[in-house]
């Protein structure tokens, strides 16, 4: 089942590995990130020589060897680390401010979980593209409405960016000079102005995949190798 055409951005180096059953993937995945929360909520040297220390330095390796493997950048996961992170720290630090020194186990709890589990969703995205997600995803049992409702949400991305920098483009034409401030503002009233139209543009996508005879499910076809596609290609050309 193909459900979104595919990046070519988004090429991974190693192709045996993006050979691999999809559904495998996604359950490892599911099952490191299920593991990692159902670890013990506080975290400090207490814990020195009991087995939660050997779960997380064997999830730890693990994603290190899984690095290693799918051939995934340092660089791309700094970059997301980066983004990530302060946003996490921020989050758990309401425990020790609220808690006192008592909540500073719980902190780390939070930080560390939180950092294994979106390296495991990282490594996964990295080294699987949209499709074959999606894919994993049905074959799982995830209900069919979810899965198109993902599929569909995974295009639209792409059309509200799209809406975004246009409209931009076009103030940025007309407003020329502003200040940073002024700039930041009309971003701003930008980000409401394209929600509006993203409304008015996701009913006529809708009409439009309901005129082609969308009935809540995604078409079905078979994704060809190169090189049956080549040897179709050219018994199609002999035969004219």
């Amino acid at each position: 089942m193909h459900y979104l055409p595919q990046d070519p951005d988004h090429e991974h180096p190693r192709g045996d590995v993006r050979g691999g059953s999809p559904r495998v993937r996604v359950m490892v995945a599911a099952v490191v990130v299920l593991g990692v929360s159902a670890l013990p909520a506080q975290i400090d040297a207490r814990l020195l020589g009991q087995p939660v220390w050997g779960v997380l330095a064997g999830i730890g390796l693990g994603l290190l060897v899984a690095r290693a493997w799918l051939g995934v950048p340092w660089r791309y996961l700094v970059m997301r680390w980066a983004l990530f992170l302060p946003w996490v720290t921020l989050m758990a630090l309401a425990v020790p401010l609220s808690r006192g020194s008592a909540g500073w186990p719980v902190f780390v709890g939070m930080v560390l979980k939180a950092w294994l589990g979106f390296t495991t969703l990282l490594l996964l995205v990295r080294s699987s593209s949209s499709d074959d997600l999606l894919r994993g995803l049905e074959s799982l049992g995830v209900p069919q409405l979810l899965v198109a409702t993902i599929a569909t949400m995974e295009r639209y991305v792409a059309l509200f960016r799209s809406e975004f920098q246009r409209l931009r483009r076009a103030q940025a034409a007309r407003t020329f000079g502003q200040s940073r401030w002024q700039q930041f503002t009309t971003s701003a009233g930008l980000l409401g102005l394209v929600l509006a139209r993203s409304y008015d543009r996701a009913e006529r996508v809708h009409a439009a995949m309901l005129a082609r005879g969308y009935r809540g499910t995604m078409p079905h076809w078979e994704r060809r190798p190169a090189a049956e596609k080549a040897n179709t290609a050219q018994a199609s050309q002999s035969t004219r």
